[in-house]
């Protein structure tokens, strides 16, 4: 069972965390004046290939990544992290 979740989760970051996506999304944020942009998950994908690859991109583009805790709607539901992706200068926030 934690083979297929883990097959599922990864499944599912390819979709959130897809390199053309993600790059839109970013150009969108800007565009629309804001300093960041966040990509929500439904669930904690911090582990997945396709995180790590994104995370990796943007370091390369000198972009800054942090994961945003989203706590669980229930007692029993698992807290999801969302990537949030910024490239205002660390100096000009406030």
């Amino acid at each position: 069972l934690l083979r297929v979740m883990q097959a599922a989760r990864e499944t599912h970051a390819g979709t959130v965390f897809d390199p053309v996506a993600v790059k839109s999304r970013l150009n969108q944020a800007a565009a629309a004046g804001q300093a960041h942009c966040v990509l929500p998950a439904p669930f904690d994908l911090r582990k997945t290939d396709a995180a790590q690859t994104i995370i990796t991109w943007c370091q390369q583009e000198g972009l800054r990544t942090e994961w945003s805790l989203r706590p669980a709607p229930e007692a029993h539901g698992e807290a999801a992290y969302d990537l949030v992706i910024s490239w205002r200068p660390e100096a000009a926030n406030p």
